[in-house]
């Protein structure tokens, strides 16, 4: 279940950057409107209008695909089986190309802060799932 986990917390930070930054109204530390861990993937980070339209486009881009995922592991939750390998694994490369993306449009701190706020994020997840 670990791996699952792993897929579900980086899903999440994928669907939600843009969203939770946007919500913020530019970014900028505050709350978890609009995306829960996207908002906190984003904490203390302030996108510029230029920003916000760049990191919103490349959501729109991968959002088609990312809602076919979430849909097949809604399915398969339902079906009470895991979602199969090969979809989880693509998964995980698409959620990581969109979030490389989303990430190259901030500057260097905004880049240090974003990874610094992962990184949170993922220690402070539960070990053993």
């Amino acid at each position: 279940m670990k791996s699952m986990r792993t897929v579900l917390i980086g899903v999440a930070l994928t669907m939600g950057i843009a969203t939770g930054a946007i919500a913020q109204g530019g970014g900028g530390g505050g709350g978890r409107r609009g995306g829960g861990m996207m908002a906190m993937a984003m904490n203390g980070i302030t996108l510029t209008d230029s920003e916000q339209n760049q990191v919103k486009a490349i959501e729109d881009t991968y959002a088609p695909q990312m809602q076919q995922f979430r849909q097949k592991m809604r399915d398969a939750r339902q079906n009470g089986t895991p979602m199969d390998s090969a979809s989880m694994q693509q998964m995980r490369d698409l959620s990581k190309k969109e979030r490389d993306e989303i990430r190259a449009v901030l500057t260097p701190d905004q880049q240090a802060k974003f990874d610094d706020n992962i990184k949170q994020m993922m220690a402070r997840r539960p070990r053993g799932h």
